[in-house]
């Protein structure tokens, strides 16, 4: 058995991970991430599990918080529920905390920002990642 740090390991155990942020899809078939055109991680593709939703999502025509009301009905439509363990991830754990705030805003007691996220999994070999399809 492989060991992985204790952050790594809690991910790994089956915990809901929720991406942000990170797109796959050339950067991915082509082997390595990319943000903004530069080369940024070893590898492309996503933690596997994850559940791809922009952090913009969060936010109104105007900028701000979307209601309660459509904020949850936008997570449980994912299958993304209060009861579960949520753990936000985006490249470096800036935008992915935006979606840990609007989720502790709307009542989700089980809410960890992945710090680290694709920026640290993504230059770590031995860990597992997945090629999301392409819609």
């Amino acid at each position: 058995m492989k060991h992985f740090p204790l952050r790594t390991w809690a991910i790994l155990t089956g915990l809901l991970v929720l991406c942000l942020a990170f797109s796959t899809n050339a950067a991915a078939q082509a082997g390595t991430g990319t943000l903004a055109g530069r080369v940024v991680d070893d590898q492309g593709g996503a933690i596997p599990g994850a559940i791809h939703l922009e952090w913009t999502n969060n936010l109104d025509a105007n900028g701000f918080f979307k209601s309660d009301e459509e904020l949850r009905k936008m997570y449980t439509d994912h299958n993304i529920g209060p009861d579960k363990e949520v753990i936000p991830h985006c490249h470096g754990g800036y935008r992915s905390a935006h979606t840990y705030l609007a989720l502790r805003l709307i009542g989700y007691p089980k809410v960890r920002n992945y710090l680290g996220s694709w920026g640290e999994w993504g230059n770590k070999p031995e860990l597992p990642i997945e090629i999301p399809k392409q819609p």
